[in-house]
């Protein structure tokens, strides 16, 4: 998972420091290129990077650290040039949700991904199923019923 941090990580400081450095305009007022460069930075992230995201939230989620999960794959769904993966993303934010007996935020992730006709549908009707069988009881009371049986 450290390769993956790392470059999520480097990438959220080379973006912050642009970010800095263009709140300081007569430093670079100057510089074209430079300013030119920082704006790139900042406006347009190489989506690799969205993708090595998407790649580490996955491994939390295998992991078993579904809150870790969750923060990665909701914050993905904010990145416009991680569309391409929104899809997967929310599928994983809402079974991570479901994990973390988060149902009815679940069922709210999980909805569009629901509805639409995609290749991730038929995982989020499961999912679903599962937040709102949480959501209700049926889901605790199963697994006590399974394992006092």
């Amino acid at each position: 998972m450290g390769h993956y941090e790392g470059v999520v990580a480097a990438h959220e400081a080379q973006k912050e420091s642009a970010t800095k450095a263009l709140n300081q305009p007569d430093a670079i007022q100057e510089k074209r290129e430079e300013k030119s460069r920082l704006e790139a930075i900042v406006k347009a992230p190489v989506p690799d990077r969205s993708r090595a995201a998407y790649y580490l939230g996955i491994l939390y989620y295998e992991a078993g650290r579904f809150a870790d999960a969750q923060a990665r794959f909701a914050s993905l769904l904010d990145q416009r040039e991680a569309a391409s993966l929104h899809d997967p993303v929310r599928l994983y934010r809402g079974m991570s949700e479901v994990h973390l007996r988060q149902f009815e935020e679940a069922v709210k992730t999980l909805a569009p991904l629901a509805e639409k006709q995609s290749t991730h549908s038929p995982q989020a009707l499961l999912w679903t199923g599962k937040a709102l069988a949480g959501q209700s009881g049926h889901g605790r009371r199963g697994s006590q019923q399974a394992s006092s049986g």
